[in-house]
């Protein structure tokens, strides 16, 4: 066979191998995704061969695995049901906004505030004389234009952003352009900073560093901008990210597949309960009854596993079989319910 002829059956994942690589190189700076409205539309699936090859060589990235997976060590499930003492306290609260003023600028001004503005130009100018830049002198002023162009940017998406200043009738968005001049938001593009780089504590393996500031900041504002409900519906969205970045994940089924998950309900007292699918219960369902056993003892048939962290997963027969897991309920309490029985043509309790 040639060595052309051998060039030209290369395999299907040896070329995905390739791409993948070459996304991976592409500064955070530069990535041009959209931020996906849901999570949880999901793409045709992909080739076995793109699937692996794509996760062998997404070095430091969390692949999310389609298959089951087995119990770990942090993960020990038994059968029976959470240890949780007594009921859930009775809920006091009152769903109400606690920002004063009517204007969606006034709310942003009360999740960023003032002093947090004060800290990132503080941290940027800084930046720029260490980088011999010394006439930049952004203003808060000039911070909060930067900020609001981003926000705009996010929602009305151009291939690149110098488009958004452009020349030619029908393509110059009046409302960044007339904000600030292009040289000026590229020049705050390329020395912002929120955090002075030779703050870092050695030894410091916080691999959020550089944001840490805004974080903090954030977690301080949110929970006293909003009074929240009793029972609060909570989806999960992936922020689309390509560039280096250790923690970022990659899920192939995925509108975008590479990016960056946060959680932090979990760590705020809040008991969540939901649904999950029988594919992402880590070692649970071999310990479960089986569907085909719960279909053979009838609806209302129910099994339930607790694992070390006090996390509950109940398996039980409705029209189908659903998959629950909460910290805070397992099998009990329990209720009555009607369905209606196709077999008997009424409504039954269960």
């Amino acid at each position: 066979m040639s060595t052309s002829s051998a060039q030209r059956q290369c395999s299907k994942a040896d070329r995905d191998r390739k791409a993948y690589k070459i996304v991976e190189e592409i500064p955070s700076d530069k990535s041009e995704d959209d931020v996906s409205g849901s999570d949880d539309d999901i793409l045709p699936e992909k080739g076995a061969n793109e699937t692996d090859s794509a996760a062998e060589d997404a070095e430091g990235v969390e692949v999310e695995e389609a298959e089951d997976v087995p119990p770990t060590r942090a993960s020990i499930w038994k059968i029976g049901d959470n240890q949780f003492e007594g009921d859930l306290p009775p809920f006091l609260g009152q769903r109400k906004a606690n920002v004063q003023g009517t204007e969606p600028v006034e709310f942003f001004m009360h999740l960023f505030p003032e002093e947090l503005i004060n800290d990132i130009v503080f941290n940027t100018n800084l930046y720029a004389l260490q980088k011999g830049k010394e006439n930049l002198a952004v203003t808060s002023d000039e911070m909060k234009t930067f900020l609001g162009i981003n926000m705009v940017m996010s929602y009305i998406r151009y291939p690149r952003s110098r488009m958004y200043w452009s020349s030619e009738k029908g393509l110059r968005l009046d409302l960044i352009a007339d904000a600030m001049p292009v040289n000026r938001f590229e020049q705050i593009l390329s020395y912002i900073h929120f955090v002075d780089n030779y703050s870092q504590a050695p030894g410091n393996a916080d691999k959020l560093f550089r944001i840490r500031p805004v974080l903090e900041a954030l977690k301080e504002t949110f929970p006293t901008a909003v009074d929240p409900e009793e029972f609060q519906s909570i989806d999960e969205q992936m922020i689309p990210f390509k560039g280096r970045l250790s923690i970022k994940q990659y899920i192939p089924k995925k509108p975008k597949p590479w990016g960056v998950k946060v959680w932090e309900l979990k760590s705020q007292g809040i008991c969540g309960t939901g649904t999950c699918r029988r594919n992402r219960l880590h070692g649970a369902q071999l310990i479960l009854k089986s569907e085909k056993q719960l279909k053979k003892e009838g609806r209302r048939a129910c099994s339930v596993v607790t694992n070390a962290q006090n996390l509950s997963i109940t398996r039980w027969l409705d029209s189908s079989v659903i998959h629950m897991a909460s910290p805070c309920t397992g099998q009990s309490p329990s209720d009555v319910a009607q369905r209606w029985s196709k077999k008997e043509k009424k409504m039954l309790n269960i």
